[in-house]
């Protein structure tokens, strides 16, 4: 007689195979989570990873999180997000169904659940405005990397610098602007260096942003601490108070990809610190206007086309020719019709070790992919190809001043 194998009988590292493979399945997760006990307890690990906590969901999920069995989702939690784009996190005040009344009082047993939490992104929700019971619950966990939005309504620089860091000391750190700008990079780092014991895992600059505080902190650092990504909108005149800022900030930090945001109108060209750049090994110029695209012009000042801008950078950089290893540069275009000016000549001659070369175009139509292939295999930039360069050309939604797109 053949015998009976259940799911009780299967050894668990089975058990934990199958259920990695569907760890980003989350249908097939919550179906199969719906089915028995057992499949309820064994996919529980994998469905609860990434909690995201808006306005719409707080008062369910606190009360979720207090009875049985669900207070036993938030030890599998490994990323608790604040609100979002389109929904933020504003409010914190359970509705009157709340099962603990301590609730509204005192979160410490309910943060010290998140055993196995590794981030906290808090940029979507605007901390002067959560109540104080809910920022104490907050800054009681541990976490190793820290996700924040400085200098918009989400978190004051002060705030941030006095109570937020130093209390929750997380390992690796993102600090940007807007959060609807963010979507180009992956925030949470896939490893963490155990060594030095702090880094930026991701810092954007930007002229309306608060940069002469972020300047001031880097400088009250026991050292500087590494950057990873850095996303620096350029700034149309090089000795504004802003481009001088940037400048200052560039001799402190030595980024491994570095970002840069042209602006619409730029006045003239921004010179680089390139001693500092010891650790670079990307560069990414976004975005570059071609082919009849209006750009609007203020009055009164000449502006230089991004094109030359895009040449001028490129031949700076070329000092590093040797640590680049991968070059990004992103157009806003009509069609396929585009124009390079120098740029192919500089990268074929000033970038002999050059690796990889992604161009991603914004046609604002789906153009099919054999087309793409047939422009890149016959456009400009097809003599690095022949030199082993890796060519890359993707399409991209159409991009804003300072928004760029994942580097793949």
């Amino acid at each position: 007689m053949m015998s009976t194998v259940n799911l009780d009988n299967l050894p668990p590292e089975i058990m934990e195979k199958i259920f990695t493979q569907l760890k980003y399945d989350r249908d097939t997760l919550e179906a199969l989570g719906l089915t028995c006990h057992i499949l309820f307890a064994h996919t529980r690990p994998y469905r609860f990873q990434n909690i995201t906590l808006h306005d719409q969901n707080f008062d369910m999920f606190m009360e979720l999180t207090y009875i049985t069995p669900w207070n036993s989702i938030l030890p599998h939690v490994k990323r608790l997000t604040l609100g979002g784009w389109m929904r933020p996190l504003t409010y914190c005040s359970p509705g009157n169904s709340t099962p603990n009344s301590s609730l509204g009082r005192d979160l410490t047993k309910w943060a010290s659940q998140f055993n196995l939490l590794k981030s906290l992104d808090i940029r979507g929700a605007i901390w002067a405005e959560l109540p104080q019971y809910f920022k104490s619950a907050l800054l009681s966990l541990r976490v190793e990397h820290l996700d924040v939005s400085i200098g918009w309504r989400s978190l004051a620089v002060e705030e941030f610098q006095t109570h937020v860091f130093p209390v929750l000391r997380p390992r690796s750190l993102s600090i940007s602007g807007s959060l609807r700008d963010r979507d180009f990079v992956q925030f949470y780092p896939t490893h963490f260096s155990p060594s030095p014991p702090l880094y930026i895992h991701y810092l954007q600059l930007y002229e309306a942003g608060p940069v002469q505080e972020m300047r001031d902190w880097l400088r009250h650092c026991d050292s500087p601490p590494p950057v990873i990504h850095l996303h620096i909108g350029l700034p149309k005149q090089k000795d504004s108070p802003y481009g001088l800022l940037i400048a200052e900030i560039l001799h402190m930090v030595s980024p491994v990809h570095l970002y840069l945001g042209l602006s619409l109108v730029v006045q003239d060209h921004f010179e680089f610190a390139l001693e500092s750049f010891t650790n670079i090994q990307t560069l990414r110029i976004s975005s570059i206007y071609n082919d009849g695209y209006l750009i609007p012009v203020m009055p009164g000042t000449e502006d230089i086309s991004d094109i030359p801008v895009t040449a001028a950078i490129l031949r700076q950089f070329s000092a590093l020719q040797d640590r680049i290893q991968i070059i990004q540069l992103d157009s806003v275009c009509a069609h396929l019709n585009l124009i390079f000016g120098e740029i192919p000549d500089i990268l074929s001659t000033s970038y002999p070790n050059l690796k990889k070369l992604i161009l991603a175009l914004s046609p604002g139509k789906r153009i099919r992919r054999a087309k793409l292939d047939a422009w890149l295999a016959d456009g400009p930039f097809a003599m690095l190809r022949s030199r082993g360069v890796q060519l890359k050309v993707k399409t991209l939604p159409i991009l804003s001043e300072f928004v760029m797109p994942s580097m793949v």
